[in-house]
């Protein structure tokens, strides 16, 4: 009971204790007003004095205690308070009734009012300056000192001071501003005071806050008074008063009841800070190391990421690709078992796995539902049945919100069996297989390989430890992947165009050894055992129509022994040709009736042969006069792009056979002239000398006819190679779409400037390369007459010039000399251009690595009969000279230079059609080209194209089309190759077109049946099997006349013009088409071209 009375106590001696000095204090400020009432000049005196002792009593206190006090603020304004003071005493020994000074009025003792406010005012404000910093007290103390003597010359010598009272008038503007002014310091103080609060006992703060307060009040008095005795003087001073008695209670009270909480405040404040201090660097040290466990974490995910690329560009197959993934995700995540799936024929099985045992690879790697054939099965959006928790993460059925899956459509788990009495197949409503779990792996990761929204396969990590994985851990493995996908696909990509290159290689050398060949048995023979080593076949068999007995002969074989040869050395030509496949030309397959093959089902099996094709060899019309079959036993199937091989090889046996059935009728026919002229020779020898004369005549006739002779078998020549070049540039076209399109979108996915984007547009200019080639072999293949029309050909060879001399090397002049009075010619401007690019760049490759100069002359021709070339008429003709000074030709060479297939370029550097497509393109025109060479002089060419007096027509303008696009619409996508497929319906959606694809023209024609107008536009392919793109336009303009419908072809000579227009295709799209062909090709379409009106969609084929 004794502390609460205690404080009570206290409480009330406090409250009397404040009662008394609140008592005294108005006590002593009635008698201060008493005294006003008696002689305001001794109420003046009393109130300076008592603020001059005040002043006084601070310097004394700060100046003896300043070795002591570390509280800067309180020194600085004692020091302040000594000059203060002196002008306080000077003041109230000038105010007017003292009689001190011999100066009329109260301006003088105003002017040292002013004077002190501003001292004091300014002091208060510039203290707060030494609250955290050191001064000297001398200095200060010799700076005041200054700076008061200046001020008091400034009004007791100089008389510069401005006035601050006039008699009879008042306060000047100067003094009531200046008194503002004070203020204003008073406040800024007072702000001042308040941000350093935490250096200031909080009873010193409030009293020093109140002593500025006190003050501004003051200040604000003394604006108001008119004469130096009234209210407001009074009232003024009475704040001063208090103003001083707060300062006094504040320093010298405090400092003598408070000494160390007033002068060491700042040591107990900086001994606090201290204490915050270590508790803040304690907190640092662990963020700093937190910080930088995570930076050492991130730098060796950066060393693994760096690893992994290293390893992987130094890979060069897929395959080696993929057992460096999995032995490196192995090592860097210590699991057990490691294996990817990749998709394969609709499924997506083990491509290679380390660590799993055999019985768990082979119960787990199938992962698509299949039938009872065991074929897989698929759901109505054509994705394919998978199976457990790989099949969710491949086709990203589970949201990223689920438990055990990331947002980038992971799975990941440290216990299986947790997860086994989930509810995580009700979740994703599918059926877990839960052979990790049986075979004991805990810890199992899933991470998905997709390419936008192409689903590659998965990466899969079993470990039977528990708590292998972490977020952190998963994210690294999903950054690893995407560097895998790309990785895959460029290495995919190359594997294709190595093999697209090494199939033309194949196609090329067999096509000159079938032109070489004068035996079919021999030819053959060679041709299909390279064909059979490329494709990995054991067993072919060729068969030509005997058409004597009836019967198929067998040829060439390959991988049976010779008595089983003599076996089956005949079939029956009407068993083997009633297949209905065979007569359209396509394959009969392992699985077919037994009777398209020729031979029986069982020979095939006790051959041991398991995959087994046989290709139908077809003359003109489709006539077959043979059989080309190709048989593996390692392997159940043949790829489409291996059949398409075999296609091609089989076009080019035809057309060989064709070619020498037509050579031997051909050698016949010349023997049976020759013995003719054997016997005339004989009969005209016996006659008269006279009859001489006429027999040279007839000798230059049986000359002229073996000339003839040898064209004719020439002209075969070539017709065959035409077909054989239709056939192979159609599957090469084929092959070369998607591989363009897909690297044009696998461009726009890599960023510019990326090491990937390089890549990717040497792979892409190659591919161009290659097309390029094809249309050369295409120009060359055509047969059917070109449509000419009057053509000035000055402007196409100025403009063909001006791109050469950009193209060719800086080392190379390109001169141009026009001569010509009459350059119209009935022609094709574009093939017109072809040759002069073509002989151009011939004279460029004879000229480099050194410097010359190409001349290109156009000029008109009159050539009579015995100048003009013997194949040309006489007449006139423009004449087109190139010549060059470069290597020059030997005679042997120039004999060679305009047969297909020819060339003394290195390889990779010519193909050797060039000149053959100018020697077919001026023959077309009715022209002829002549040659004229000298090894180290250069060559000249010469070309003669016959004039005509019709007026040519103005070429179409070449300003790019500037219309606006049209609204996307709904595309029917119909091809039979499912890479075409596939690779043109993402560009199409790229595009912003909505796609429906179909697989087959019957497809495609129910798919249009069923609802005709929700179809904008139909692109398809011309060559499938049961019904060609042709007879498809045919059917879909009968059910919506009108429809436009886009004809796509590998080689458009496979259909005339006519039929075209009859089927209503509006538009034809030579392969392959990139994609702005593409773009440019849908949107003409979709403009509304006329049925029967047919024009080139895009990338012509033609020169």
């Amino acid at each position: 009971m004794k502390q609460p009375r205690n404080r009570e106590a206290r409480e009330t001696g406090t409250v009397l204790k404040t009662g008394t000095y609140v008592l005294i204090g108005i006590a002593a400020l009635l008698l201060l007003h008493l005294a006003t009432l008696h002689s305001y000049t001794l109420f003046h005196s009393i109130a300076e004095g008592f603020c001059i002792t005040i002043s006084v009593g601070m310097f004394m206190f700060a100046w003896n205690s300043r070795r002591l006090m570390d509280n800067n603020y309180v020194l600085f304004l004692g020091i302040a308070s000594l000059f203060i003071g002196l002008l306080d005493g000077l003041h109230a020994l000038a105010y007017k009734g003292m009689g001190v000074f011999d100066t009329p009025g109260a301006n003088l003792a105003t002017e040292l009012w002013i004077l002190t406010r501003y001292m004091h005012a300014v002091s208060f404000l510039a203290a707060l300056m030494f609250v955290k910093r050191v001064f000297s007290p001398s200095g200060v103390f010799a700076a005041f000192t200054v700076a008061t003597i200046l001020s008091l010359l400034s009004i007791f010598h100089w008389d510069i001071f401005p006035d601050c009272y006039v008699e009879g008038t008042g306060l000047t503007a100067f003094k009531i501003g200046s008194e503002y002014v004070i203020s204003l310091i008073f406040i800024a103080s007072l702000g001042a005071v308040l941000a350093y609060r935490r250096s200031f006992d909080p009873g010193v703060l409030r009293l020093i806050a109140g002593v500025i307060v006190l003050n501004v009040a003051a200040e604000l008095s003394f604006t108001r008074y008119l004469g130096v005795y009234d209210l407001f003087n009074e009232l003024g001073h009475f704040f001063k008063i208090a103003a001083y008695y707060l300062l006094y209670r504040a320093v010298i009270v405090t400092g003598l009841e408070k000494p160390y909480g007033l002068m060491f405040r700042d040591l107990v404040q900086k001994r606090e800070a201290l204490d915050k201090a270590n508790v803040t660097l304690k907190q640092h040290v662990n963020e700093q190391n937190t910080e930088i466990a995570k930076r050492k974490e991130a730098e060796r995910e950066r060393e693994v990421v760096v690893e992994f690329l290293r390893r992987a560009n130094e890979i060069r197959t897929s395959e080696d690709l993929v057992r460096m993934v999995v032995g490196f995700f192995q090592q860097e995540s210590g699991c057990q078992a490691v294996a990817i799936r990749l998709e394969r024929e609709g499924d997506y099985p083990y491509s290679y796995a380390s660590g799993f045992p055999e019985e768990f690879i082979r119960l787990e790697s199938p992962l698509c539902r299949q039938d009872d054939q065991g074929a897989p099965l698929h759901h109505d959006q054509e994705k394919p049945l998978l199976e457990c928790l790989c099949g969710s993460v491949i086709l990203g059925n589970a949201p990223s919100s689920m438990p055990f899956f990331t947002g980038r459509g992971s799975f990941w788990t440290n216990s299986t069996t947790k997860l086994a009495s989930g509810t995580i197949e009700e979740d994703l409503k599918i059926q877990l297989r839960n052979r990790c779990n049986i075979f004991g792996y805990e810890s199992v990761a899933l991470i998905p390989l997709r390419k936008g929204e192409e689903r590659l396969g998965l990466i899969q990590l079993c470990d039977p430890r528990e708590g292998l994985f972490s977020p952190p851990v998963i994210a690294l493995w999903e950054r690893l992947t995407d560097y895998l996908v790309a990785t895959l696909t460029r290495i995919r990509a190359e594997e294709l165009l190595q093999r697209l290159a090494g199939r033309f290689e194949l196609l090329t050398d067999t096509a000159g050894g079938l032109l070489r060949a004068r035996e079919p048995h021999k030819a053959v023979d060679s041709l299909c055992r390279k064909v059979m080593e490329y494709l990995d076949c054991q067993v072919f068999f060729n068969y030509l129509l005997d058409e004597k007995s009836g019967t198929l002969h067998l040829n060439a074989f390959a991988g049976i022994p010779q008595e089983e040869a003599a076996r089956i050395e005949h079939l029956d030509y009407r068993a083997v040709c009633s297949g209905e496949s065979l007569r359209k030309g396509c394959p009969a397959m392992a699985g077919d009736d037994p009777a398209m093959f020729g031979l029986e089902a069982e020979q095939i099996e006790a051959y041991g042969i398991r995959a087994y094709a046989c290709h139908p060899l077809q003359a003109e019309g489709g006539r077959i006069i043979g059989t080309l079959s190709f048989g593996a036993r390692n392997r159940e199937t043949f790829s489409q792009e291996d059949l398409s091989l075999m296609k091609a090889v089989t076009d080019q046996v035809a057309a060989a056979v064709v070619r020498l059935k037509k050579e031997e009728e051909v050698r016949r026919h010349r023997d049976h002239l020759e013995e003719i002229v054997r016997e005339r020779t004989a009969e005209l020898e016996a006659r008269n000398r006279q009859l001489e004369e006429e027999i040279s005549e007839r000798m230059r006739a049986e000359e002229e006819k073996a000339s003839l002779e040898n064209q004719l078998i020439q002209t075969q020549k070539m017709e065959a190679l035409g077909r054989f070049a239709g056939g192979i540039a159609h599957d090469l076209n084929n092959m070369l779409y998607p591989i363009i399109l897909n690297l044009q979108m696998l461009a726009r996915e890599v960023p510019f400037g990326d090491s990937r984007d390089q890549t990717i547009r040497l792979v892409l200019n190659a591919a161009y390369r290659q097309r390029d080639l094809l249309r050369q072999i295409l120009s060359f293949s055509r047969r059917s007459e070109q449509k000419l029309e009057p053509v000035s050909v000055s402007g196409l060879i100025q403009e063909t010039v001006n791109f050469l001399r950009s193209s060719l090397p800086s080392t190379i002049e390109v001169v141009l000399t026009n001569d010509a009075r009459n350059d119209t010619i009935l022609g094709n401007p574009t093939q017109i251009q072809q040759i002069v690019m073509n002989l151009c760049r011939n004279s460029a490759d004879a000229i480099e690595p050194h410097t010359g100069t190409i001349e290109v002359a156009l000029s008109n021709a009159d050539l009579p009969d015995g100048l003009a070339p013997r194949e040309i008429q006489a007449g006139e003709y423009l004449q087109l000279t190139v010549s060059d000074n470069g290597i020059g030709m030997s005679p042997e060479v120039m004999g060679h230079i305009f047969e297909p297939f020819y060339t003394t370029k290195d390889v990779g550097k010519g193909s050797g059609m060039g000149l053959s497509v100018i020697h077919g393109i001026v023959k077309a025109h009715g022209g002829a080209v002549r040659v004229e060479s000298e090894p180290g002089k250069g060559s000249v060419f010469t070309v003669y194209l016959p004039t005509t007096r019709e007026k040519s027509r103005e070429l179409p303008s070449r300003t790019p089309d500037t219309s606006k696009g049209l609204e996307r619409g709904m595309i029917l996508l119909v091809d039979d190759e499912e890479i075409i497929l596939s690779s043109v319906s993402k560009v199409l959606k790229i595009l912003g077109y909505e796609v429906t694809p179909a697989g087959s023209g019957a497809e495609a024609l129910h798919l249009f049946s069923a609802n005709p107008d929700a179809f904008d536009l139909v692109i398809t392919d011309q060559t499938m099997p049961q019904m060609t793109g042709v007879e498809l336009a045919a059917r879909i303009t009968g059910i919506r006349p009108g429809a436009p419908v886009i004809l796509c072809s590998g080689f458009s000579d496979t259909v005339s013009e006519k039929k075209l227009a009859d089927s209503g295709i509006c538009a034809l799209l030579p392969k392959p088409a990139d994609m702005q062909e593409l773009k440019s090709a849908i949107e003409k379409a979709l403009k509304g071209a006329e049925p029967g009106g047919v024009s080139p969609a895009a990338g012509t084929h033609r020169g």
